[in-house]
């Protein structure tokens, strides 16, 4: 430009244009969002606070940059071994509701301009997915705040369960009577059937509403998507909605609602900006006080159990619990019995939790070295490699309990 203007010619003009760089690329590019051909932000960050920032003000995330470059690299470096199509992440701090980081695959770079460029989902807000036996969480927790069932009540597993001519069973029956917490533990859906029939229709649906399970977020990234809870019309459904059944929510949905369960009962909507507008709602009680210590020492079960589903995440650093879940994928409107959702929610340090990892594997296959498609089997060792490269990050000295 300099050289140009050095001819002298009154003809030649120079325009000055500004360009927007994405300097995290395709690490942050669905929540940072990105611009079009014109100085409008056409998804994410760069929409949802357009105005501001074409007036040059600064907006700060919650984002850790560093927390979101583990996360991305190792839910990339995962599909080698997993072979899965997409998958998401996110981070949370269950107190504060801040979104410490989140990943949505497959991602984009927002930095090319083309008429060819097209950005894939946001798979953490706009997408909606079947999660199965996570939903177990929320009929447990239900029960123990509404005195129904304790942790300690027996469960009749001996059989399959028929409600309205349907038989309920069990992907790995134990075939016995099982305790509230080997109901979870094991993961029997016979159990938490009944478990829901008790809890039944409107309490079922009150706990949904608390938990936002049934409402669109705002949360600063304005792509989203309606869940989808049908109606309960018959026990038939109430009993498959207590294990998730025909019940689709985003991710961000399902751990701003599973961090209620750890967090002392109390619902945070979670944010990705620091923006005194999120940080200034209001947060209201769901969950007794000791409704909350007992889903920890459930969670803890899971883990800590030799026929829990999550014992692949075992630590002798960090002291974790969570919850697995494992659904058959929708395609095309029906149950494809040959592709599966998992899912795995963890918490950490389980007795005083701080952080919630969320994470969602779609499709994920059977090889030679992974010998199962659920969640025990995927989700749960990922996360376990993720708590060990970002909780050093988060530098936590509490985060060491044994």
């Amino acid at each position: 430009a300099k050289s140009v203007k050095k001819i002298g010619d009154p003809g030649l003009k120079l325009e000055e244009e500004l360009l927007r760089l994405y300097p995290y690329g395709e690490e942050a590019s669905h929540i940072v969002g990105f611009l079009g051909k014109t100085s409008n932000g056409l998804a994410g960050i760069e929409r949802k606070y357009n105005d501001r920032l074409i007036k040059g003000e600064d907006v700060y995330l919650t984002i850790d940059s560093r927390v979101q470059f583990k996360l991305n690299k190792i839910l990339n470096k995962g599909i080698e071994k997993y072979r899965y199509i997409g998958a998401v992440g996110i981070v949370l701090e269950v107190n504060t509701g801040e979104v410490m980081s989140a990943v949505s695959l497959p991602s984009f770079n927002p930095n090319p301009y083309s008429d060819k460029y097209n950005p894939t989902l946001n798979n953490i807000s706009s997408a909606v997915y079947e999660m199965g036996s996570i939903f177990k969480s929320f009929t447990i927790a239900a029960s123990l705040n509404e005195k129904i069932i304790d942790i300690n009540t027996i469960i009749d597993a001996t059989k399959p369960l028929e409600v309205n001519g349907r038989i309920i069973r069990d992907d790995h029956p134990e075939n016995r009577h099982l305790s509230v917490e080997e109901v979870f533990v094991y993961s029997s859906n016979i159990g938490i059937a009944q478990i829901g029939l008790l809890l039944g229709k409107e309490k079922q649906s009150f706990y949904f509403s608390q938990l936002k399970l049934d409402t669109v977020l705002d949360t600063g990234i304005p792509e989203v998507q309606y869940p989808l809870i049908p109606s309960t019309k018959r026990d038939i459904e109430l009993a498959t909605k207590s294990y998730g059944h025909g019940i689709a929510v985003s991710p961000l949905n399902v751990i701003s609602a599973l961090a209620t369960t750890i967090n002392g009962g109390i619902y945070v909507e979670p944010l990705f900006v620091k923006d005194d507008k999120y940080y200034n709602r209001p947060k209201y009680k769901v969950f007794k006080n000791e409704v909350s210590e007992k889903m920890k020492k459930l969670y803890r079960s899971v883990v800590e159990n030799e026929g829990g589903t999550a014992k692949k995440i075992r630590s002798e650093i960090y002291f974790i619990g969570g919850k697995t879940g494992t659904a058959n994928k929708v395609v095309n409107g029906k149950y494809h019995n040959s592709k599966v959702i998992s899912s795995f929610i963890s918490f950490f340090p389980i007795d005083n939790p701080k952080y919630a990892v969320f994470i969602l594997l779609d499709e994920p296959k059977i090889s030679k070295n992974v010998l199962g498609r659920t969640a025990g089997m995927n989700a749960v060792p990922l996360t376990k490699e993720i708590i060990y490269e970002i909780a050093p990050i988060l530098s936590e000295t509490r985060l060491s309990m044994k």
